[in-house]
């Protein structure tokens, strides 16, 4: 019974959730996965990345603003910041995987992250061949990069 109730108040979730990105006009939502439908792959990348000993990337200061992150992240790769082909998991903290285009950075921060604080994204770079997770550290925020196919 408790795990009947469980899921139902995990599907109420992730439709809740699943209703507030779709009117987004700031990004497009391609595809709702469940884990078990994305790559192995893109998995196993995520799971790199998130092990205590995998070191960070680099790191930089604190921003004023989140989706400033983003961007200095593609800067730093030398990837365009225009727009963004991403598959990202447990959105809103439910379990769906949200496969989207990002049209305005801006905006789309400032809906994932209503409250506008940032602790740390996690994302596939589906178009780039990545993936990254961007956490706030002691001193700064520091990032951790993999690419999908190594």
């Amino acid at each position: 019974m408790n795990e009947e109730i469980r899921k139902k108040a995990a599907e109420l979730k992730n439709k809740k959730i699943a209703e507030k990105y779709k009117i987004l006009e700031c990004i497009t939502i391609l595809r709702i996965k469940e884990k078990a439908e994305v790559e192995k792959r893109i998995i196993t990348a995520f799971d790199e990345i998130r092990k205590i000993e995998y070191s960070k990337s680099f790191s930089t200061k604190e921003c004023d603003k989140v989706y400033k992150y983003i961007e200095y992240l593609y800067e730093k790769m030398g990837f365009q910041t225009e727009s963004f082909w991403w598959l990202i998991p447990g959105v809103g903290g439910g379990c769906k995987w949200y496969e989207i285009k990002v049209h305005n950075l801006h905006e789309f921060f400032e809906a994932y992250f209503e409250d506008g604080i940032f602790c740390d994204f996690s994302c596939a770079d589906l178009e780039n061949g990545f993936v990254f997770d961007i956490e706030c550290g002691e001193d700064d925020i520091d990032f951790y990069i993999k690419d999908i196919d190594e």
